[in-house]
């Protein structure tokens, strides 16, 4: 009776750590949303890149400036560059942000200005252009 018991509770602890390193490694994507745009367009056919930018300027309920000013409510920096584009049929902004040497790229939903993924990286394009200067001028 006692073994049933024991190896009940060790079961019991086993589950309930994988539930805890489950939810850690999830609160350590706490800006990584990925979530789908509320736009979808189907990718799978070929047209060009006017008519992929027509489509969806026509498709998209947010301007750009819009999708900057969202961007940088939720990360502070300078915008490096913003685009509009089809992310495997998801319709959503891509806003570069430069802050020091760490670059962040925020996925803005087109459709509803939601923040679908904030992405940083810390060896940013700058910071290494910046060493490759350093190591130029030794």
């Amino acid at each position: 009776m006692e073994k049933k018991i024991l190896v009940f509770l060790i079961a019991t602890a086993l589950i309930a750590g994988i539930i805890g390193v489950q939810a850690f490694t999830s609160g350590v994507r706490d800006k990584s949303f990925n979530k789908e745009s509320s736009i979808h367009i189907d990718d799978s056919k070929e047209i060009s890149d006017l008519e992929e930018s027509s489509q969806l300027a026509y498709l998209a309920k947010i301007t750009k400036e819009q999708a900057e000013a969202i961007a940088l409510k939720s990360v502070s920096g300078v915008i490096k560059g913003s685009q509009l584009e089809n992310d495997n049929g998801d319709v959503v902004y891509t806003i570069d942000i430069i802050n020091g040497s760490v670059e962040t790229e925020v996925r803005i939903d087109a459709g509803n200005g939601n923040i679908l993924n904030i992405e940083k990286d810390n060896n940013s394009d700058a910071q290494q252009e910046k060493n490759s200067e350093n190591e130029d001028a030794d």
